[in-house]
């Protein structure tokens, strides 16, 4: 490609199609290297098209690839900050990734607690046969929910019914349902009906 091509719009396209080519094949440093150029281009041009930000989902897509799930994750809460996403997909596609950037974070937490170490207290040894300790809470959102809920949220506000957010995000129907009853009675609201204003107004972000 000439490169006045990367001088245009059309190059930014280009640029975003030949990263996702190049993450589909697994040269994740190149394909990087393409998003990052499209994150620039628009940078110097102050353009901020939710057609273009998806460089932020794709590179998040990479970083998950190469075990950098802390950049990813920072990426997509940009990407679900944005106060009007002008695709839906956009939003559903991030909060996907979320849940595999939690799910990375909840298995390494796993594995660094099954490392041995030099001094073990007491009642922390448990014989195969007791109850697995209960998770410690999720972190809360702006809004008071925790993220997962914050999730089931957007999506539900976004029309998904519960067993396409289940699907997307790879848990139950039914804990889809209990994440709802949670939220609704956190934000004081009667059903998914009501969940569009009531995030505008509280995190800004407009559905």
């Amino acid at each position: 490609m000439p490169p006045v091509m990367f001088q245009t719009l059309p190059g930014l396209h280009y640029l975003q199609a030949r990263g996702r080519h190049h993450l589909s094949v697994g040269r994740y440093q190149a394909a990087l290297g393409d998003f990052y150029a499209c994150r620039d281009l628009m940078a110097a041009w102050k353009l901020d098209v939710s057609v273009f930000t998806a460089w932020r989902v794709y590179a998040a897509e990479v970083l998950i690839e190469v075990d950098s799930p802390g950049r990813a994750r920072a990426l997509l809460t940009a990407e679900l900050a944005e106060p009007a996403p002008g695709s839906s997909w956009l939003r559903s596609r991030s909060l996907a990734l979320l849940e595999r950037v939690d799910s990375l974070d909840r298995n390494r937490a796993s594995a660094s607690l099954d490392q041995p170490t030099d001094r073990v207290p007491d009642q922390a040894v448990r014989s195969p046969m007791s109850p697995s300790p209960a998770p410690g809470p999720e972190r809360a959102t702006g809004d008071g929910l925790t993220r997962a809920e914050h999730r089931v949220a957007l999506m539900a506000s976004d029309g998904l019914t519960n067993r396409d957010i289940a699907e997307r995000l790879v848990i139950t129907p039914s804990t889809v349902e209990q994440h709802l009853t949670r939220i609704y009675h956190k934000l004081g609201v009667r059903g998914r009906r009501d969940l569009p204003q009531v995030l505008a107004d509280r995190t800004g972000v407009r559905p």
